[in-house]
């Protein structure tokens, strides 16, 4: 369930953004953004994390910056060659307010403060991802009129 008291989990994004995997991620963003444009940038994702409610993480946020402000960054994906990309996306958040996405993120995110019964982390995938291989079934119309 979610809360109107939402707090940013700076912990856990402080975490991953300093996680050996975005190592060339970081380095790169450190060299490219330096004082005024670094805080600019960061107060954007903030300002990006307390609208949606949730904890994204700070490289899958700053991926679709640089698509939408049309920045080069070597970490960029061609979206017009992949069909599959799903380049505008619109969803409800609890509240009641719309939010319109570009290049929603698929990683999976803890739920702060939430633990399952072997004490682990809960994960919550914002955005349901779909896998275009994968034949139809009655189980996903279903879900879809629920």
């Amino acid at each position: 369930m979610l809360s109107n008291n939402f707090s940013i989990d700076k912990d856990t994004l402080r975490k991953d953004f300093y996680s050996p995997e975005n190592e060339p991620q970081r380095r790169w963003f450190f060299q490219h953004f330096k004082g005024l444009n670094r805080k600019q940038i960061q107060d954007n994702f903030y300002e990006f994390v307390k609208r949606v409610k949730i904890n994204v993480l700070f490289f899958d946020w700053f991926h679709s910056y640089t698509i939408k402000v049309d920045m080069d960054y070597p970490w960029k994906q061609d979206i017009i060659s992949d069909p599959t990309t799903k380049v505008i996306t619109n969803w409800q958040i609890k509240d009641g307010e719309l939010i319109q996405s570009n290049l929603p993120p698929t990683t999976q995110y803890p739920l702060p403060k939430v633990k399952d019964s072997h004490d682990k982390p809960v994960m919550a995938t914002p955005f349901k991802t779909e896998n275009v291989n994968e034949e139809v079934t009655s189980k996903d119309i279903k879900s879809l009129m629920e």
